[in-house]
């Protein structure tokens, strides 16, 4: 007898531990959190395919800078986060604790890609944006050696998916009976591997932070520079053309805007996440789950608004976004008039007066 009512009240105990498993999610919140996945995962392939099929329509298959390079690899980076990451995530969420080791280890190794893609493409596109600007006439991001570059940076993405993988391969058995988040972190598997992707964000973060800072104050300087000779031509001429002080601090504010909504986006999605996958690796608490899943769908934001801040938001996009009907039913011409165009345009780009007056523009995202 006594056996028997040790047996029920482990049982009973057991069902208790089960109905209030601190990991199994609230249905509010999956249902939350799978609409905002579901919509970011939407609006990730909307965005990034839109930029990408008005590049092709423009560009064709050639690439012709390496800025256009890096903002296509920005595009397909959230293209594959958005096809990949993201509904690994909401399967996550879904299933909760009815997942295989094998399913864990994959979305681990899926989020450690995204961290470190993401991060990666954004640190070259500012650093190509930097040396436009800041050194135009000693650029060693040059349109020869940009395969070079791209290939070092999805090797280093490569090694962020191994990582995961080869941690967590080594025992990936008693699926079922807890979460993902649970079993990575039992005693036994090493998760050092989230310090990878964390520092990979930390670099980049740095580097982003560093070059933004130079191209403001360079670009700041010389449109000063450039107000104050307008403003000696106006005294000195008298015929000459009224000083646009106005569209000066226009263009000013502009700038100031775009270069911290540029830096602050990238912080603000990205840090909640790379904070608490540095926590986890140091503390065991149950709430860091739901934590760490509400920062990653965070993060994922990024996905479309990477393109409206990279893409959208140039000139240049939106004038090929816009008319490319008008464009392509325009008549083409004799020839003369292409090689014409090309010859200016080759001149402009010797002349350092030309570049001058163009760098302030070319700051602008």
């Amino acid at each position: 007898m006594d056996n028997l009512t040790v047996d029920a009240e482990t049982t009973s105990s057991g069902a208790n531990n089960v109905a209030q498993d601190p990991y199994e999610y609230r249905s509010g919140f999956v249902i939350v959190l799978g609409l905002l996945l579901g919509f970011e995962t939407i609006a990730g392939i909307v965005c990034n395919l839109t930029v990408l099929i008005v590049h092709r329509m423009n560009h064709g298959h050639a690439i012709n800078s390496s800025g256009s390079a890096f903002l296509v690899n920005l595009s397909v980076v959230d293209l594959l986060i958005s096809m990949v990451s993201i509904p690994m995530t909401a399967a996550r969420i879904v299933m909760r604790l009815a997942v295989s080791p094998m399913f864990c280890i994959f979305h681990e190794a899926t989020v450690s890609m995204a961290t470190t893609s993401s991060a990666l493409a954004l640190m070259l596109v500012s650093l190509d944006r930097y040396l436009t600007i800041v050194r135009p006439f000693g650029r060693q991001m040059n349109h020869r050696n940009t395969p070079y570059f791209l290939a070092v940076t999805w090797a280093l993405v490569g090694v962020g998916f191994a990582l995961p993988v080869g941690a967590l391969r080594a025992g990936s058995d008693g699926a079922g009976s807890a979460s993902c988040f649970v079993w990575i972190r039992s005693p036994g598997r090493r998760i050092l591997y989230e310090l990878y992707y964390v520092g990979v964000y930390v670099v980049a973060n740095v580097v982003m932070i560093t070059c933004y800072a130079t191209i403001f104050r360079a670009a700041k300087r010389r449109i000063n520079t450039r107000m104050s000779l307008l403003r000696v031509a106006v005294i000195k001429l008298p015929g000459a053309p009224t000083v646009n002080i106005a569209g000066q601090k226009s263009r000013e504010r502009r700038m100031t805007t775009m270069t911290l909504t540029i830096v602050l986006t990238f912080f603000v999605c990205w840090a909640p996440h790379a904070t608490v996958s540095a926590l986890v690796v140091v503390l065991d608490a149950g709430y860091l789950e739901i934590v760490h899943l509400v920062c990653l769908a965070l993060a994922y934001s990024t996905t479309f608004l990477h393109p409206l801040l990279y893409a959208f938001m140039r000139e240049d996009f939106r004038k090929r976004f816009c008319c490319r009907k008008e464009a392509l039913v325009r008549p083409v011409g004799d020839g003369q008039e292409i090689v014409k165009k090309k010859a200016v345009s080759a001149l402009t780009k010797r002349n350092p007066i030309c570049v001058a007056q163009q760098v302030t523009a070319a700051s602008l995202p």
